[in-house]
């Protein structure tokens, strides 16, 4: 056969690429409806079980989903050995590269047992426990991951220590390691996508989930620009609309210290109208915001400049709120859907580090009767511009500098670890981390460290555009309470509370605890993941004595006679279902005793 005619014979080129293409796309649509169709098949049986348990449980958020342990001989080698008795000798300390483990004291001086948390377990009548094997979840099969053995630092009937019902005074935490990457998947004892609220949370917080849902598609925002570097309050004039009036919101602690006088002289200097407002406490109340908007009006301002940390930012937005939509604030409490418009103009410069409220869309206000923090959120109240000047915070003491930073520590590590992380904000969350670790050990030390200063003004502000986007997790459930209920610093709440969450949420993000161990500077290599994340826990403890942050509630004035309350309120919030691990009311009220 001739060349030619060969030509002739075979299909034309084009007519072949379209042949193959749409082949190829007929096998692809076909691959994809299987597994589209798989996929939701699995989110419907998951939720159908979820749901199903909830209405089983009545009160209680389904047992089922929280952390189970592995009691199986084979599941005990990981914590008692191979002749089944448990050293006393904590884990971490094997972390430390061959040094001699050290015993870790209770509170009432001997080595503290650490039963299993939640209702996973099921005593027998006879002070055993029993418990139902779970199987691999269906991330753990399609990506071939196997179960990790269950560790933890528990003390059972089998370990050498009293049962779970011998030890009813005593508290600690087990939990199952993730069966899908804790890096990135969702592990088995976490909250599953589908999972309907808790029946502990109120109407008031399922707005706000509703709000901001859980994602497969993430939404990263940020509408705040910021000015930062020795000097740049003096910025104030140019950041403001021209021929502004500007309420400026404090306390009478920055009036009294003379900071506020150094934003006024701008004020001053460049001849712009502002008045006063320093009415402002440690815990904002509806007065505080009341109070504010009625000179905001009688001044005639049409700006405002929130100055100072966390409380005066926090209502210089609510002000905001009120001036702009009328009303009174606790009808915004919860219900973002209400701000439908655009408040005044508003610049927040931060006079310490730790809130980020510079840069959040979130304000929070104590509720004295409900004895409760509620949150207002919604982007329009992001700040237009936050101003990070280290000039304003050089002379911060430790008492105070000491537990910001661990307030912005909490944020980061809560951000990073949480469920709604994304990529970019792990990025932002693990690189402040970074910052605080390096930092602010050297600004509390050193009260004209303008460096280190700017550094933890930076951490923190990152710290707050992680936390926008994600969310928290236990730690700030409880706090919030704790401050609250028994007027606590909330850097000081956070800061105590900080290790306890990270000993409980533990085995669902060892890879994660691990990175943030060596951001803390901690030299991971040749460790295991599970050593290696409990030095993360070491190192905030660690940072916690150094900067003299006592190491439990009690030492702070918080009662064990008001853990059911706590433990109550703390359910209501929002962050307790974007935690890592699945948290049920018996676990809050066990963490709450643990740090107390």
């Amino acid at each position: 056969m001739s060349r030619t005619a060969s030509r002739r014979s075979s299909p034309p080129m084009a007519s072949m690429a379209r042949s193959t293409m749409s082949s190829a796309r007929r096998r692809l649509a076909a691959a994809s409806d299987v597994v589209s169709a798989r996929g939701r098949e699995w989110r419907r049986q998951r939720c159908n079980s979820v749901i199903r348990l909830a209405k089983d449980s009545g009160d209680n958020p389904p047992s089922a989903l929280s952390p189970a342990v592995d009691t199986s001989a084979s599941g005990r080698a990981g914590l008692t050995g191979a002749s089944g008795a448990r050293s006393a000798v904590d884990p971490r300390d094997r972390a430390r590269r061959g040094k001699p483990g050290r015993r870790h004291p209770s509170s009432d001086g001997s080595s503290p047992s650490w039963p299993v948390i939640g209702p996973a377990a099921v005593g027998a009548g006879n002070g055993e426990t029993q418990m139902e094997p779970r199987a691999a979840s269906p991330g753990a099969a399609r990506h071939g991951s196997a179960p990790l053995p269950s560790r933890g630092r528990a003390r059972g009937a089998a370990g050498g220590g009293p049962s779970t019902g011998e030890s009813a005074g005593r508290v600690g935490f087990v939990g199952s390691s993730p069966t899908t990457d804790s890096r990135r998947g969702y592990p088995d004892n976490s909250l599953p996508l589908c999972s309907p609220p808790s029946t502990f949370l109120s109407s008031q917080t399922r707005n706000q989930l509703d709000a901001m849902p859980f994602q497969t598609i993430a939404d990263f925002r940020l509408t705040t620009r910021v000015v930062h570097g020795a000097g740049s309050i003096s910025r104030l004039p140019d950041l403001f609309p021209e021929g502004s009036r500007v309420l400026v919101v404090a306390d009478k602690g920055l009036a009294d210290a003379g900071i506020v006088d150094q934003a006024t002289a701008v004020f001053d200097d460049a001849q712009i109208p502002y008045a006063l407002f320093t009415d402002v406490v440690g815990n904002p109340v509806a007065r505080n915001v009341t109070a504010g908007a009625r000179a905001y009006a009688q001044a005639g301002c049409d700006a405002i400049l929130g100055l100072g940390g966390g409380s005066p930012m926090d209502v210089a937005k609510m002000i905001g709120v009120l001036v702009s939509h009328g009303g009174r604030i606790d009808q915004y409490l919860g219900a973002p859907a209400k701000i439908t418009g655009d408040i005044p103009p508003l610049v927040c410069a931060a006079t310490t580090y730790g809130t980020g409220s510079e840069v959040t869309p979130f304000a929070v206000l104590t509720n004295p009767k409900t004895q409760n923090k509620d949150p207002v959120i919604s982007w329009k109240i992001a700040p237009q511009v936050a101003v990070l000047d280290p000039e304003l915070c050089v002379a911060l003491p430790v008492a105070v500098g000491g537990p910001t930073g661990m307030d912005a520590l909490t944020h980061a590590i809560e951000s990073y670890t949480n469920l709604m992380a994304t990529p970019l904000t792990e990025s932002i969350a693990l690189g402040a981390i970074e910052l605080i670790g390096q930092h602010l050990r050297t600004a509390c030390a050193n009260d004209y460290e303008l460096e280190a200063t700017e550094q933890m003004l930076l951490a923190s502000c990152m710290a707050g555009m992680a936390f926008s986007q994600t969310r928290l997790g236990n730690v700030h459930a409880m706090s919030h309470p704790v401050g609250a209920q028994f007027g606590v610093h909330h850097g000081i709440a956070n800061a105590i509370l900080l290790p306890h969450v990270m000993d409980f949420n533990l085995q669902a993000r060892l890879a994660k605890f691990g990175d943030i161990a060596q951001a803390l500077g901690e030299d991971t290599d040749g460790l295991s993941d599970y050593d290696a994340a409990c030095l993360a826990v070491e190192q905030v403890r660690q940072l916690n004595d150094d900067l003299g942050i006592p190491g439990q509630l009690r030492e702070a004035g918080v009662k064990v006679s008001g853990v059911a309350a706590l433990s109550k309120a703390a359910m209501q919030s929002g962050n307790v279902r974007v935690n890592p691990r699945q948290t049920t009311l018996d676990d809050m009220k066990t963490l709450f005793r643990t740090a107390i």
